[in-house]
């Protein structure tokens, strides 16, 4: 791994991924909030004007983009942080991916059952949010530590 974490390619894939990240998380909330105000009435108007198909239509993107964006992160951090920290990371990686599921599914709830989960979809989708925030901040915290007391820091640049 030592190697890994030495090459340029790969330290600038991370570090790209690492700048990419927080805009995809931004402008999805910023996204979210000018379709539905972040208001129940706002995500039940949204998504009660929406049929089966054209949610359907939306969502088929997300259910592979989402998660492969959260895997590709908790990967990163896989590659980078001590095995025995590991516990927080799955936690996040648990709540991460439940969070994407509501997210997913309460818009088909929201058209057939109705406005109560509207609040179901607010607090899955601000928990997505926090939780791909914490997986970044975990990222960029494990990214820049050193791998061993006598090595050199994760972020310096590789040796020739």
């Amino acid at each position: 791994m030592e190697n890994m974490v030495n090459d340029r390619s790969y330290l600038l894939v991370i570090r790209l991924f690492c700048v990419i990240a927080p805009a995809t998380i931004i402008s999805g909330a910023f996204l979210f909030y000018l379709k539905t105000s972040f208001t129940p009435e706002g995500v039940f108007e949204y998504y009660s004007k929406k049929t089966l198909f054209g949610y359907t239509e939306i969502v088929w993107f997300h259910i592979f983009s989402i998660p492969l964006f959260a895997m590709v992160t908790l990967h990163f951090i896989h590659l980078f942080v001590d095995p025995h920290k590991r516990g927080k990371i799955l936690f996040l990686a648990k709540v991460l991916f439940i969070s994407v599921l509501i997210n997913i599914i309460t818009p088909y709830a929201i058209i057939y059952f109705g406005k109560p989960f509207a609040f179901v979809k607010i607090a899955a989708f601000l928990v997505m949010e926090a939780a791909l925030i914490a997986t970044l901040l975990e990222l960029k915290l494990h990214f820049c530590t050193p791998l061993r007391k006598k090595s050199t820091s994760r972020c310096s640049k590789p040796r020739h």
